[in-house]
């Protein structure tokens, strides 16, 4: 068989796949949810840092392409590919994935194709080793298949070599069986049926859907909370970047207040649901371990920490306002000399300011 010819163009949506060309081939487009813009409030404290108040969502769908195909793709960094959607017609699908990372042309041949006559679903993502991202980007795919009522006989993601990868997909009934892995960008099949779940949202701003399910499936009903871990500062000791440099300076007063340091690489994930279900109160530093508050009760006091170089992430804003948490922020100064990139900046936080922040959030009791 020959090497398959590069794709020969791209359709931005898969609507727009489906209204030009796939009704004609017998495939599929379904809006589960629809488009909407969300304004949440601003976030509080003394000295919050205010976003732009407008989160604009595109119509979160389930495509179905007869003779679909998925490729390895582009090389993002170390091992991790794009994974890309070719549909029928040879072009690319941009909306499946991240295309701002790459563009067109693929000038040369693709890898020999390989045929499967079963119904794959393809998640890949080259942010899938990001635990935010994969628990609030990729996992709410599923429920767009789940809604879907198809059948799915293999499910295609990249490389997972992380613990709470597997665990979580183990955890929503899917088991490493019927999982299929990019590893390499000579990796090139086609399906019977490709169905492809739509992204919740660009780069992080997730639906409410998206946490209700995450919440709904992966927090076990009737968790018991701990008492001893009701206020939790998030430490990046386990970080090379993002670090709080005067942290010892932080956490006296926070100690004072019974806050307890917490890392979290290397606590199982069944520890982290539990330890951000049990919270009542969070001091932490921008950072991934975050969007586990989506395990938090109704009312937790998120005090955020920001790096003023980057205080662009409006991540764990629009979380907490989906899940009625009471969120606050505290922009900090960076470390000089400055990193190579803003997002790597460490922080050193006023603790003064903090304290206010505190304060205005309804200040902790300190405990004797």
């Amino acid at each position: 068989m020959k090497p398959a010819l590069p794709p020969d163009g791209v359709y931005e949506t898969a609507k727009e796949w489906f209204e030009q060309s796939g009704a004609g081939s017998g495939g599929s487009y379904r809006e589960v949810y629809p488009a909407e813009t969300v304004c949440p409030p601003q976030p509080k404290g003394p000295f919050a840092f205010r976003w732009p108040a407008e989160f604009r969502y595109r119509p979160a769908y389930v495509a179905v392409m007869p003779e679909g195909r998925i490729w390895g793709g582009a090389p993002m960094h170390a091992e991790v590919w794009s994974g890309e959607v070719v549909t029928p017609d040879n072009k690319l699908l941009m909306d499946a994935g991240f295309p701002e990372w790459w563009s067109l042309p693929v000038r040369s041949p693709l890898p020999r194709l390989a045929d499967f006559e079963e119904t794959w679903a393809v998640l890949v993502s080259p942010l899938q080793y990001n635990y935010y991202h994969w628990l609030i980007d990729i996992l709410p795919r599923l429920h767009l298949l789940e809604e879907s009522g198809l059948t799915i006989d293999k499910y295609v993601f990249g490389i997972l070599p992380l613990r709470y990868q597997l665990d979580t997909l183990s955890l929503l009934g899917i088991p490493e069986s019927r999982i299929v892995q990019i590893g390499n960008n000579q990796f090139h099949c086609r399906a019977a049926k490709l169905v492809v779940p739509a992204l919740p949202a660009r780069l992080g701003i997730c639906p409410k859907w998206a946490c209700d399910y995450v919440r709904s499936r992966l927090l076990p009903s009737r968790l018991p909370k701990s008492g001893e871990y009701a206020r939790i500062y998030i430490s990046r000791d386990d970080s090379p970047k993002r670090k709080v440099v005067n942290e010892e300076a932080v956490l006296q007063p926070l100690i004072a207040r019974g806050f307890k340091k917490v890392v979290l690489g290397s606590l199982p994930f069944e520890e982290q649901v539990r330890l951000f279900h049990s919270a009542e109160w969070i001091v932490s530093p921008h950072g991934a371990g975050l969007a586990n508050l989506v395990f938090c009760g109704p009312g937790t006091k998120v005090v955020e920490l920001l790096a003023r170089n980057s205080a662009t992430s409006t991540h764990f804003w629009i979380l907490s306002h989906h899940m009625r948490l009471d969120y606050y922020n505290l922009v900090c100064d960076a470390q000089y000399p400055p990193k190579e990139a803003p997002q790597l900046d460490d922080i050193v936080v006023d603790v003064a300011r903090l304290l206010q922040t505190l304060d205005c959030a309804g200040r902790p009791p300190a405990t004797s």
